[in-house]
């Protein structure tokens, strides 16, 4: 995983997810939600807020939710 990713903020990656067509769908607690319909299918995907860095493992599950990879995600950086 490349370590750009790992340093993202938590509104640096809602930027990110609204560059690659997510919407806000809602918030509850410390976690928002961006969902995005598509004709393949929908995607959802949850963010922490107020984070300042991510384990390797919530941003892997992030890009997975999206139906992008990794490399898109770095694409739009």
């Amino acid at each position: 995983m490349d370590k750009r990713l790992l340093n993202l903020t938590s509104a640096q990656v809602a930027s990110l997810l609204r560059r690659l067509g997510f919407v806000k769908a809602g918030s509850k607690g410390s976690h928002a939600h961006f969902k995005k319909h598509t004709p393949s299918g929908s995607y959802a995907v949850t963010v922490i807020l107020a984070q300042s860095g991510f384990a390797a493992g919530t941003m892997k599950s992030m890009i997975r939710q999206s139906g992008h990879s990794e490399a898109d995600w770095l694409a739009r950086l």
